[in-house]
């Protein structure tokens, strides 16, 4: 079975969905999904079995559990608002891949 992508803001939020119809769009097109989100709510509970399982987590640069999501995935899609926040997870998120070894191409 091929490795998923790794889709942060796979549940969809109030400024908007990208996560989300990437998501979506990359399941359309045979691909596996790992969804990322940062909490197990109603929004989580409305996503399709088949994106294997639902990572909660905060982007953090303490946390682990960016890398802990990037465990057996063959890239990853980045989506965050634009909101407080988006400098420390997108650190957070290029930490973990360059922990993971990831190459820059691999994540969009």
């Amino acid at each position: 079975m091929a490795k998923p992508v790794l889709v942060t803001s796979a549940a969809g939020g109030l400024q908007g969905k990208t996560g989300r119809h990437v998501a979506e769009k990359l399941l359309g097109a045979g691909f596996a999904v790992r969804a990322f989100v940062r909490q197990i709510d109603e929004r989580s509970d409305q996503m399709p079995r088949s994106w294997r399982r639902n990572i909660p987590g905060r982007f953090s640069l303490t946390s682990e559990s960016v890398i802990k999501a990037m465990k057996g995935v063959s890239s990853v899609y980045y989506a965050y608002p634009v909101q407080d926040g988006l400098g420390d997870a997108t650190a957070a998120m290029a930490f973990a891949a360059a922990k993971k070894a990831f190459p820059a191409s691999s994540i969009s």
